[in-house]
């Protein structure tokens, strides 16, 4: 199944390149950058169209032109729906959010020296944590380029000491490369032996971070609110949060919406306990076991129920009369209707499915 998908996604990548004559590779050169399904006029309203964001350094073959937007292939994550069962990558953004390799290559930059490994669905290996790169697991502000980076932003790496890293990295502003130094406590460490305890680990401590990290329709960021003057809204969604936090950490994780998610995992079966980092869905969303002990989890929850943000919340605060996960296992198997609870505890919807996937490590 893995095989086959990996080939489609091939077969689309050449069609979709070959189809224009000025495709071209490039990175994201702007801290966070929104993308969407079309090319429009102005910025979206509230997140209203954005579909996924990227991060600075993350790669992207530019496909097509149109006035100041670009269509790009993004391959660090794919999304399908009921009616387009082939996996989708592609995605239009404002033209000044990246920088083609050629024109570092014009300034006498070779790109593999600035632009670290990213995680690619192409390749069976998929996730690339390599020595030669750095990873930030908290937002990060730079006095060399007076940007705020968001957790999960990768830099290419010079030197390292015992309490920094020092990194090179372009600065589009000024059209040159520079080089900064990162403070070891928010860098990302690969030496974690277990890939999904890790992954729960920083979940948690996105969950629980102060302030809090706000819920944003289409959202894949993490840069704290009170600080940063972007242009572009950070957070996430309930997908983008699993996707970018699975990634950090090296699962082989490239699923960009909650449909997609259980057309690529297998279902915790009868015979199976409910792990840590699985996943819980329901029809629109998606959620991470946390504790199964203490029956908790963590979901990027909407506005609409009363959230807004990204939090670890018990279970019998989530569905109305599940208190542990074997109730919630057992519902599942029975197939009983489970009503979804509003921060007031008022009761916000029924749902005649809910799936309990494993997570892939």
């Amino acid at each position: 199944m893995k095989k086959k998908l990996y080939k489609k996604i091939t077969a689309i990548s050449c069609i979709l390149l070959n189809a224009s004559a000025m495709a071209y590779p490039a990175f994201v050169s702007v801290p966070i950058a929104d993308v969407w399904g079309e090319p429009r006029e102005a910025p979206a309203e509230k997140g209203t169209k954005r579909l996924h964001q990227l991060l600075f350094n993350e790669p992207v073959d530019i496909v097509e032109e149109k006035d100041d937007f670009v269509r790009v292939m993004f391959y660090g994550v794919f999304y399908q729906t009921p009616t387009t069962t082939e996996p989708q990558c592609s995605y239009w953004s404002d033209k000044a959010h990246f920088t083609a390799y050629h024109d570092l290559k014009n300034k006498g930059i070779l790109p593999e020296k600035v632009i670290p490994p990213s995680p690619d669905f192409r390749h069976a290996a998929g996730i690339n944590n390599t020595t030669n790169s750095v990873m930030l697991i908290k937002p990060w502000y730079d006095d060399t380029t007076k940007q705020y980076y968001s957790a999960g932003t990768r830099f290419a790496v010079i030197s390292r000491m015992n309490n920094t890293c020092t990194i090179s990295l372009f600065d589009p502003r000024e059209q040159q490369i520079k080089t900064s130094t990162v403070p070891v406590e928010v860098i990302h460490a690969h030496h974690v032996h277990n890939a999904r305890d890790s992954f729960v680990q920083l979940l948690r401590s996105w969950a629980h971070a102060k302030p809090v990290i706000p819920y944003l329709l289409g959202g894949c960021s993490f840069i704290i609110h009170d600080m940063h003057r972007s242009a572009v809204d950070a957070g996430f969604d309930c997908s983008g949060l699993i996707a970018r936090a699975a990634q950090m950490c090296a699962l082989p994780y490239f699923f960009k919406n909650s449909y997609t998610i259980t057309q690529q995992l297998s279902s915790v079966h009868a015979h199976q306990s409910i792990q840590p980092g699985d996943i819980i869905w329901l029809t629109g969303h998606v959620m991470v076991v946390s504790d199964v002990k203490n029956s908790l989890l963590i979901e990027a929850r909407g506005y609409d129920h009363g959230f807004g943000k990204v939090h670890e919340i018990a279970l019998e605060k989530v569905f109305d009369g599940i208190k542990t996960y074997d109730d919630l296992m057992h519902a599942v198997q029975q197939k009983k209707l489970l009503t979804r609870l509003h921060r007031n505890g008022t009761k916000v919807g029924v749902y005649t499915e809910i799936k309990l996937l494993q997570l892939k490590t």
